[in-house]
């Protein structure tokens, strides 16, 4: 049976990987100083690959998938209400919480620089946008763009309402941004966030403006879904916040495995501090030993965080070596046929990575993002999760590196297409920045 899941590390269902242990194979005892939990996760999944076989007998495509990385084929696969979906709506979270806080900065910057550059047109619907976006990432320069809204112009007395502390899905009307806001009512009161998805691929209002289109997608898009799956998690888990991912402590393997909490001590001594809900695993206990995820870096200090990505390489050699002599043949190829340490190590460093974005360390979060990337392979996909790319866009956008930062978009919207309006905002945001370097911008 063992032989047969290590199919999962490619996706494959066929034969198990050359090289691949015999199903009837056992995993010797280990030594007495080799605790089978005393890496977490990864030695428990080495030492002892009867646990792994007893996670992937319920809900193996699931799992299949999960390490894939393909997490709307993950939610399909796992049975209703199971421990596996759970997790892969907290990945979804997670996801479009990046996409959303990547959203504020990027609508900040577009519509501040294009209001210093050549004000924004007075006949246009840019300002109730910019309040939008304002709104759903939380900026507070709400009511400076609102006042730049135009009485009788499309979205103006939602831009008022929204002035006034109303929130824009509670706003009811019958214009293009009255109807975009009524599908996000639709997701937040019913759950139903298969309408806003199908309308994320269009814009929201499209403008003529001479010879050229004014194009305006919807700013609160990844807002909303990562409230959805957020509410879906807690839902899931039978909880009221996002705290109640405390349950994957108490679940076993199918808790921690392929996440950046090694322990249940872990996850829990994380929520004990009550960080911000995507850098949980950011500071785990169980890396303290090599020294890592212990400074909280006051500063944007480049060279501490060179410094602790490479003390994490070295922690992790040492103990990638330590299990490959202690286990049997079957965990010795769980270990290199699902990357068993590359996973985790790419896991914690993007949580790394999000921890330093919040905290407004850009130069540390794009260094940690940059070592989470397997640089071998340019998509989504096991080698390289969508929050790689979601982060490393943040990351080059918020040190000014807006082509960069638009490649990485690029390669996300290959299995993230809603991601459009995103990618169409970088796009634009590049060209106002290169006006007088590459020609005139197609806005005046």
């Amino acid at each position: 049976m063992i032989a047969l899941l290590l199919a999962l590390a490619c996706g494959r269902q066929g034969s198990p990987p050359a090289g691949s242990a015999p199903a009837n194979s056992v995993a010797p005892a280990p030594r007495p100083d080799q605790a089978t939990d005393r890496y977490g996760w990864l030695s428990e999944v080495t030492l002892q690959p009867e646990q792994f076989a007893e996670v992937m007998a319920t809900g193996r495509e699931g799992w299949i998938a999960y390490h894939a990385n393909d997490f709307v084929r993950a939610l399909d696969a796992f049975p209703p209400a199971d421990l596996g979906q759970a997790r892969v709506m907290w990945s979804l979270y997670l996801l479009n919480a990046d996409l959303a806080r990547l959203s504020g900065f990027a609508n900040d910057q577009f519509f501040s620089e294009w209001e210093a550059r050549t004000g924004l047109p007075p006949d246009s619907a840019a300002p109730v946008v910019a309040t939008l976006a304002s709104y759903c990432s939380e900026s507070g320069t709400l009511a400076g763009w609102a006042s730049r809204a135009k009485e009788g112009q499309a979205g103006f007395d939602m831009a008022q309402e929204i002035a006034r502390g109303r929130s824009p899905w509670d706003v009811e009307g019958s214009d293009a941004f009255a109807r975009r806001m009524a599908l996000h009512r639709l997701v937040r009161t019913e759950g139903e966030v298969e309408p806003l998805m199908r309308a994320a691929m269009r814009p929201v209002i499209v403008e003529q403006a001479g010879e050229f289109e004014r194009v305006f997608y919807d700013p609160c898009l990844h807002r909303t879904t990562a409230d959805y799956w957020l509410k879906r998690t807690a839902d899931t888990l039978d909880g009221t916040d996002w705290q109640a991912i405390a349950a994957f402590a108490d679940r076993g393997l199918a808790g921690r495995i392929f996440s950046p909490w090694l322990r249940a001590d872990d996850l829990r001594s994380e929520l004990r501090a009550n960080p911000e809900p995507g850098a949980v695993g950011a500071r785990s206990p169980s890396l303290r030993a090599f020294g890592v995820g212990t400074n909280p870096h006051a500063g944007d200090d480049l060279n501490s965080a060179l410094t602790e990505i490479a003390s994490l390489d070295h922690g992790l050699a040492r103990w990638r070596a330590e299990l490959e002599s202690s286990a049997g043949d079957d965990g010795r190829a769980l270990i290199a046929d699902l990357d068993l340490f590359e996973r985790f190590r790419q896991e914690w460093l993007t949580t790394r990575a999000r921890y330093a974005l919040v905290e407004d360390r850009p130069r540390q979060g794009l260094a940690y993002a940059e070592a989470a990337r397997n640089v071998t392979d340019r998509f989504v996909g096991a080698a390289n999760g969508p929050v790689v790319w979601a982060l490393l866009a943040e990351a080059n956008l918020r040190l000014g590196h807006t082509r960069e930062a638009l490649d990485a978009l690029h390669i996300l919207s290959g299995t993230h297409p809603e991601i459009v309006g995103l990618k169409e905002l970088t796009g634009n945001l590049a060209v106002l920045r290169g006006i007088g370097e590459a020609g005139d911008s197609k806005e005046e």
